[in-house]
């Protein structure tokens, strides 16, 4: 299997190279192409609920911005180069308190000690190339691993729609993250039919020793056009090369973990779009100390365009979504941690929103004071 893994890289990325050379000499230059976008996300949120003398936390109104800068050239006819510089500060109100469901999925905090400001960090570099008439798609370099599996069109863009992280993707609310969130990689993507799509991908925690703790993902997308109503339905399985710990064996601590999702969603009206997100993993391993001690994630909800009301541009949505606590691991809480998100996100011009934002989290992973609501909005202006 990694034999024919690595000679399918290698013809790969040998055929980019050669195909890169040719279609060179066809091209304008790359930095005549060069297309640059970009967003800063800030959030303000709240909580009412979170006076836990106990825990000694306290309700508390928490900032935090991200920054994202997105440069792409296309350097040869189907061949691009794509790079995505990002800062940030604040963990938002995501430390507050203890949660298995991060309520805000955005903050990105690089701020450096050090010197009392902000780094910025190339969070992405890689290269993409389009082949046999457009039906495949590869990406090598580094990249946002996660992103290319689990997405959702009504729940999987926290500068825009839902802010919780259960609503945007399973990774950081079920799987671990990587060690790097943005790593090293290789994305293969064959749409052989308007209607289906397959995805396949090995990726690394580290930059070191990559041929080690290999991350594989694969995800098949079926995209039915039911009476014009366009839908989604994605089936992915991944496998985790990190070393697990055995929950009834602690000597036993090299294991790889599994799991499996799915991530639907269907428009039913021409405004009205429902999803449906599900996730499990091995029960029988410790969770790694990024990852929360938890087997499954369930979420669902639908989203409303605002045409409903002649406001073209906006959108409210409603989602409900619950974790299952892992009961192989002894706690001293008991039950599912469970949210309902409510948002209405409310365009003033073409590049400037405002999303006010309610969520209601129940069960939360502590003894006492488990219930609490978090209020906030968030504004999110877009540039180039």
């Amino acid at each position: 299997m990694f034999k024919l893994l690595k000679i399918l890289i290698v013809s790969s990325v040998y055929f980019i190279l050669i195909s890169g050379i040719a279609e060179a000499t066809k091209k304008k230059k790359w930095y005549d192409s060069v297309n640059v976008t970009g967003g800063i996300t800030v959030a303000l949120q709240g909580t009412s609920g979170n006076d836990d003398t106990t825990a000694g936390t306290e309700d508390t109104t928490d900032f935090s911005y991200s920054l994202d800068l997105n440069l792409n050239s296309e350097i040869a006819r189907g061949h691009k180069f794509f790079v995505h510089i990002e800062t940030g500060e604040g963990n938002g109100i995501n430390d507050n308190f203890t949660t298995n469901i991060n309520p805000n999925y955005d903050p990105f905090n690089i701020h450096n000690p050090d010197t009392g400001h902000q780094d910025i960090t190339i969070s992405e570099s890689f290269y993409e190339g389009t082949f046999i008439d457009e039906m495949l798609i590869v990406d090598f370099g580094k990249m946002d691993i996660h992103s290319f599996t689990d997405q959702n069109n009504f729940a999987g863009d926290e500068t825009s729609q839902f802010m919780a992280g259960i609503f945007v993707r399973q990774a950081g609310t079920l799987f671990a993250e990587l060690d790097n969130y943005y790593g090293p990689g290789i994305r293969f993507l064959f749409s052989p039919h308007e209607w289906s799509e397959y995805t396949y991908i090995v990726a690394n925690s580290s930059f070191d020793s990559i041929s080690k703790n290999k991350y594989h993902a694969v995800q098949m997308n079926f995209k039915p056009n039911i009476m014009d109503l366009k839908g989604n339905y994605r089936f992915y399985f991944i496998s985790d090369g990190r070393d697990y710990t055995k929950i009834d064996d602690s000597s036993n601590a090299s294991n790889s973990n599994f799991g499996w999702g799915i991530s639907f969603d269907q428009f039913v009206t021409e405004n009205i779009g429902l999803f449906l997100r599900y996730g499990s993993q091995k029960g029988s391993l410790q969770p790694l100390l990024s990852a929360n001690p938890v087997t499954s994630s369930l979420s669902g909800g639908m989203l409303v365009n605002g045409n409903m009301w002649k406001r073209s541009d906006d959108f409210a949505g409603l989602g409900l979504g619950t974790v299952k606590k892992n009961e192989k691991i002894t706690t001293v809480y008991s039950g599912n941690q469970k949210v309902v998100e409510l948002f209405y996100h409310f365009q003033l011009m073409d590049n400037l929103s405002i999303t006010p934002d309610i969520q209601f989290h129940k069960n939360l992973p502590k003894t006492d004071m488990r219930d609490i609501i978090i209020y906030g909005v968030r504004l999110q202006f877009g540039f180039f």
